[in-house]
């Protein structure tokens, strides 16, 4: 049996045993599923996380705090510590960014460590990020590394956006939301779309919107994938009005 089966297999038998006895939260922080709930981040911790300001240069020095606890590879060094500084709230949180030769239907995933859900306060639970050596397009395949800079941090800030939605789940919790986005393709949605509200709140707007209109205005990606895109994730547009809703919201 592959790993991925028998790590399926538990989170199935996990989700099934537990789920029942699972708290709901309130409707207006989540979105319920019969299995699960997706956190959403509510319109204050929005506000409070917000910066509207122009992206800024950050040195390498400045950057090199955010690699505590973290294993990156060189050669996307400098992508992942820009995107992990937007995130200081993910600087004790222990994440591998690791390549892998293929990643079925996507470029990169964030994923819990099985090893460290089992028996572990969620505070000690550490992550991974699967990153996909090459991209695959329709006559070719394209190196990773030669993705434009801001495209990666905006790629890599979507999926740190969903390791923050991990990092208050109870490891029950993590089971179910694993079965849930497995098998259910609206609560697949709302989690991608989860991950890009958490991007943006955190001031990744503009590197979100460089990589939707990579994938999206890129005529060698295939076009199934773009479909993925467009109906899983925010769009550009989308993205805009979010940062736009917020600034009105501030003015008032």
């Amino acid at each position: 049996m592959s790993e991925i089966s028998r790590y399926t297999l538990y989170l199935v038998f996990f989700c099934f045993i537990f789920c029942s006895i699972l708290p709901q939260n309130a409707a207006s922080q989540n979105f319920t599923h019969p299995l699960g709930t997706v956190s959403k981040p509510t319109t204050q911790a929005l506000e409070s996380l917000w910066e509207i300001a122009p992206k800024q240069e950050k040195t390498s020095q400045d950057l090199e705090k955010f690699a505590a606890n973290k294993v990156i590879p060189e050669t996307l060094k400098n992508e992942i510590l820009e995107a992990l500084s937007y995130y200081p709230e993910l600087e004790n949180t222990h994440i591998d960014f690791l390549f892998y030769k293929n990643i079925k239907g996507s470029v990169m995933q964030a994923q819990p460590k099985i090893k460290t859900m089992w028996f572990r306060n969620k505070s000690k639970r550490s992550y991974k990020v699967k990153i996909s050596r090459h991209l695959h397009l329709v006559h070719r395949d394209m190196k990773v590394e030669e993705v434009p800079h801001d495209v990666l941090v905006g790629w890599i800030g979507h999926e740190l956006g969903h390791i923050m939605d991990y990092r208050d789940r109870s490891n029950l919790a993590m089971a179910c939301f694993g079965v849930n986005y497995v098998c259910s393709k609206r609560f697949l949605r709302k989690a991608e779309r989860n991950a890009d509200k958490y991007a943006i709140s955190h001031g990744l707007s503009d590197y979100i919107i460089e990589t939707k209109h990579f994938i999206l205005d890129h005529a060698k990606f295939p076009k199934a994938y773009k479909e993925k895109i467009r109906e899983l994730y925010m769009s550009p547009e989308d993205v805009i009005a979010s940062v736009e809703e917020v600034e009105e919201q501030e003015d008032e």
